[in-house]
């Protein structure tokens, strides 16, 4: 590949990469701020729900499935943590807390990617670790 197509390549991969980070912040802002039921003004979201009514969901979400680092396998990887993060929002009060829970499920070279991240403590920075990594891996294949 020229050196201008690779330039031209990369600039459209980093497009993609911020777009991503603004969705992932996007997702983040929303566990963090209830939102109102639809069609309900803030003054009834803040009333309490009817008894029986569970204020959260009852649906299982499981654990993800532990990352290797294949380049193939990181939109689904971090969907699936978003997703149990999402649904779990009691056990990742703390950025801290997003960040362990995606480096508990490392295996391989995603494992030796995350120690990069040991002090980060942001779940952005994480994402954006993955994405930069298989990047590199395609560009380079």
């Amino acid at each position: 590949m020229d050196p201008a197509g690779l330039e031209q390549r990369l600039t459209s991969q980093d497009q993609k990469l911020d777009e991503l980070a603004q969705l992932v912040q996007g997702l983040l802002q929303r566990i963090s701020t209830p939102a109102a039921p639809h069609g309900q003004d803030s003054d009834q979201a803040a009333s309490p729900e009817p008894r029986g009514h569970p204020s959260h969901s009852s649906a299982f979400i499981a654990v993800p499935e532990r990352y290797d680092g294949s380049p193939g396998m990181c939109n689904s990887f971090l969907m699936q943590c978003t997703l149990y993060i999402t649904h779990n929002p009691s056990q990742f009060r703390l950025e801290t807390d997003k960040v362990h829970f995606v480096i508990s499920l490392l295996t391989g070279r995603a494992k030796e990617w995350a120690t990069a991240l040991w002090t980060v403590n942001s779940f952005k920075a994480v994402t954006s670790l993955f994405w930069d990594m298989t990047l590199d891996q395609e560009v380079s294949a």
